[in-house]
């Protein structure tokens, strides 16, 4: 229901206020240790995603494993490049002053994520979302919450290795109800993968 999603996103933000002072290498070692443990547990991961969608184990392992995997890669090559800060040139008639563009983190931010890629669609804006200093509570289709349980059970182990707060990511589950109430709450961002007819709901 609506208070328990607002319990969450009050929990996320608590757990961004120490997340958001780490240090990029930091979490970098976070994503090491889900790349990981996604290794590790590759075989379950596949079988919980298969049973709860219907898709064969080789296309779990295609569309699941490996494009989380080249994700987390990606964001611990590029990252911290993406996100440190960038200069500007002034303009003729401001030539004696200097810009800069900072990237700071936005807080807590939804995930609404469709059925049709339980893991990598939860785990791909995690990613992006937690190495931008940013908290992540995710809403699920309704289709896949068992799959979905698992795969943020092994996220939010993962950051409990790491030594921090696992209420940095947080699951909503439900219907419709449960994700207008995260779209209503006090979040700062909503990233958004579905249908037009319910982007049209959430905007």
């Amino acid at each position: 229901n609506a208070a328990r999603v607002n319990e969450l996103v009050a929990s996320a933000r608590v757990a961004q206020t120490e997340w958001c002072q780490t240090s990029f290498e930091t979490r970098r070692h976070f994503l090491r240790t889900l790349m990981r443990a996604i290794i590790d547990y590759q075989n379950d991961i596949a079988r919980v995603c298969a049973k709860d969608t219907g898709k064969t184990l080789i296309g779990a392992n295609l569309g699941e494993i490996i494009p989380s995997l080249e994700k987390i890669q990606w964001v611990i090559d590029n990252g911290e490049n993406v996100l440190k800060p960038q200069f500007r040139e002034a303009a003729r008639l401001m030539f004696y002053k200097t810009a800069t563009v900072t990237f700071e983190p936005l807080g807590a931010i939804a995930v609404i994520a469709p059925f049709n890629y339980p893991f990598h669609n939860l785990v791909n804006h995690v990613i992006s979302g937690l190495f931008a200093g940013n908290a992540v509570v995710v809403k699920v289709s309704e289709h896949t919450s068992w799959s979905s349980t698992f795969g943020v059970t092994l996220i939010k182990e993962c950051i409990e290795a790491c030594g921090y707060n696992s209420d940095l990511v947080q699951l909503v589950t439900g219907f419709g109800d449960s994700g207008a109430a995260l779209v209503q709450s006090d979040i700062d961002k909503i990233i958004f993968t579905g249908s037009t007819t319910v982007f049209k709901n959430i905007w």
